[in-house]
């Protein structure tokens, strides 16, 4: 069975054969996006390549690289593993009609990736990535020594440090406060790209951070780590082993997108959800708005609805989308009249600004221990500024489960559909949306269930023989 080219690219198992990635495959899907690229903007334009810490990395990035210049377009590529949201600024700075990024974000060691981007700095939409998939197994291939013969030619540049500096500057331009920031913080890049850019960022705010040194640079193995995900507690292990008189202790995945946080108070330690880091970026942001009208919110549908409800105190336009971070920059761009104050999902994707458009883990990072501060300066905690929000908005619980069924996720789904249950996992059901009966962008084959104050989501998993349920209770 042949690798399938999905919506925005393609994450699979790496090794030997055509159901694998490898300098082959990577090389023939690279051709197949250059020609879908060139029919749809013409020939001689410009892309971005970049790749995260990941084994074989850097090998894909060049193969990938040698098949755009083939094809006549004028590449470039990162010198060392870069972040999804550097990538993305990139494309849009360089003025790019797209860009590829080698990276199997937080999945296991043995995985990789290809994703592929359009000149908004955006993961591909279905216009781009069906006719991919349809020319991809027909590509022709590309080497490593392709590579370096188009470098040396001039048709392939590496990307220049004024490319990192311009991002430096736009996101310390987000910061809210100039004071120094107090907030002491150990941080673990989970052997990722993330070390590339937090340390220096926080350096030049003034931010103190501390490295957790047996997880700094890049290890494609991951050692310690069954799965480099923020979103697993496993993932703080060493975090917690290793923290002190740290506030805030902070982890990336390895392409720099997510990220997750857990705060050291004096007794304990307290995980914050993916959904209670917006919810403080959100307050934190907010507290210093002058103008929320003009402002704009974006967020999945199966966030925490408690962020509806502080937008509308406050006058701020909040937009739901389906889950996938493609379709909130859809929204961002499509109201491009409102000038975006944060955009986020539950599970630790946020970006505050319009330089990229894509999630952005370092710019959050940033701007949670700069909340941090300032509840600090308060006398607060976050868990306690988290209180604070629930008394004033109304309480709010958020949840995600998967639930692994005998049945494909959609089957499992449609089954649900036929046969519309009372109870459902405990929870005597009161009232029933069917997403697919939607006539606007949120149409899917999503189920919602209401039982008193709670909302039940529950949409079919893309990977594996499961849905998702996402609770909230508010």
């Amino acid at each position: 069975m042949a690798l399938k080219f999905g919506t925005a690219g393609v994450r699979a198992f790496m090794g030997e054969g055509e159901e694998r990635l490898n300098e082959q495959t990577v090389s023939r899907l690279a051709w197949a996006a250059a020609r879908v690229l060139a029919q749809i903007h013409g020939e001689g334009r410009r892309v971005t390549v970049a790749y995260d810490t990941r084994q074989n990395s850097l090998a894909f990035a060049q193969v990938t690289a040698a098949a755009f210049a083939k094809q006549g377009f004028e590449v470039f590529i990162f010198s060392q593993p870069a972040p999804t949201p550097l990538l993305s600024f990139t494309i849009r700075q360089l003025g790019c009609v797209g860009g590829v990024n080698i990276t199997a974000s937080h999945n296991p060691k043995e995985y990789n990736g290809f994703k592929l981007y359009g000149p908004q700095g955006a993961q591909v939409g279905e216009d781009v990535s069906r006719p991919v998939a349809e020319k991809w197994a027909g590509g022709k291939s590309s080497t490593q020594e392709d590579f370096w013969n188009a470098l040396s030619e001039g048709r392939i540049h590496w990307v220049g440090a004024e490319i990192w500096q311009g991002y430096f500057r736009a996101v310390l331009a987000l910061r809210r406060r100039r004071e120094n920031v107090k907030t002491r913080v150990l941080y673990s890049p989970l052997f990722g790209t993330g070390q590339s850019v937090v340390p220096t960022l926080f350096r030049q705010a003034g931010i103190d951070l501390r490295g957790v040194k047996s997880q700094l640079w890049g290890d494609g193995s991951f050692p310690g780590l069954e799965v480099p995900n923020p979103e697993e507690p496993d993932a703080f292990i060493q975090l917690l082993n290793e923290a002190d008189d740290e506030h805030l202790l902070l982890a990336t995945d390895p392409d720099a997108d997510r990220l997750g946080a857990v705060w050291n108070g004096e007794e304990n330690y307290e995980w914050l959800s993916g959904n209670q880091i917006g919810l403080l970026l959100l307050d934190y942001l907010l507290r210093f708005e002058k103008d929320p009208s003009s402002c704009l919110v974006v967020k999945s549908v199966v966030s925490t609805p408690l962020a509806d409800r502080i937008c509308l105190e406050h006058g701020v336009s909040c937009i739901n989308t389906l889950t996938g971070f493609r379709h909130v920059t859809e929204a961002v761009d499509r109201l491009a009249d409102k000038r975006l104050l944060l955009a986020f999902e539950e599970s630790g994707g946020f970006l505050a600004g319009d330089y990229c458009r894509e999630k952005d883990a370092a710019a959050a990072a940033l701007l949670l221990a700069e909340a941090a501060d300032y509840h600090l300066r308060r006398s607060y905690t976050l868990p306690m500024a988290l209180e604070e929000l629930y008394r004033t908005y109304g309480f709010a619980w958020d949840d995600t489960t998967v639930l692994r069924v005998n049945m494909e996720g959609d089957a499992y789904v449609q089954h649900l559909r036929d046969h519309a249950p009372a109870v459902f996992r405990g929870y005597p059901i009161d009232r029933r949306e069917d997403y697919a009966q939607r006539c606007d962008p949120l149409r899917s084959n999503m189920l919602a269930y209401y039982s008193g104050r709670t909302r039940l989501l529950i949409r079919p998993s893309g990977t594996e023989p499961a849905v998702k349920i996402y609770k909230s209770i508010m």
